[in-house]
Parts: C-alpha cells; sequence; structure tokens
C-alpha cells in the first residue's frame, strides 16, 4: 500500500495537464482517497508496533521499516499536498487535509 501511495505522489500535473479536466478529476480521486489510505497504512503500522515485542527479530527489524517509510510517507504526502494546492483550479474544489505523522518517539525507545 505504501508504495502505491508513493507512486500516486509522483503524480503532479504540470504545463497543459494542470488545466485539463481530466486531470483534474483524477487529481480530486487521488486527493480524496490518498488520507483514507494513508489512515489505513497509518493503523497497519500501529497495530505492528503492538505487537512489536512479541515477534522475533526479523519480523521486528521489518516492522521498523515499515514504521520509518510511513514516517516518510506522511511527509511526501504534505509535500504532495503542498504542490496541488499550488494549482489554482484545485485549490478551490478541494478540502485539503493535514496529516499528523505517527509518534516518532517509538523508533527513539
Amino acid at each position: 500500500m505504501q508504495r502505491l501511495m508513493g507512486r500516486l505522489l509522483m503524480c503532479v500535473p504540470e504545463g497543459a495537464a494542470a488545466a485539463h479536466p481530466v486531470i483534474l478529476t483524477s487529481c480530486s480521486w487521488v486527493l480524496k482517497e490518498s488520507r483514507a489510505v494513508y489512515k489505513a497504512s497509518s493503523e497497519g503500522v500501529m497495530n505492528l508496533a503492538d505487537k512489536f515485542f512479541e515477534m522475533e527479530r526479523a519480523q521486528a527489524l521489518q516492522g521498523i521499516e515499515l514504521y520509518k517509510d510511513n514516517l516518510a510517507l506522511c511527509e511526501r504526502l504534505n509535500t504532495y499536498y503542498a504542490a496541488m494546492q499550488s494549482l489554482p483550479a484545485l485549490r478551490s474544489i478541494i478540502q485539503y487535509p493535514s496529516l499528523a505523522p505517527l509518534p516518532g518517539d517509538f523508533l527513539t525507545a
């Protein structure tokens, strides 16, 4: 799911595409669904974090990598939202969410 979001976040319309109605409609769908996908991903990672001490070492290390990936995804999503807000045609159509990253203290403990 995180890889899918990463690929979607690379799709920022430029030039004439930034004013094309089909492109703008698809961008609005991506923006609307991105929050739900991020929420599902974050909940999955939090469930992994809850089971962290019950996992074997290899699984726990994979869980930490997923946690780090989710933190980076949040940053990339917020950057994506900022880029999309710069498009005048989308600015008034869509309500841009603000995403809160997972607590970073899990990695420092």
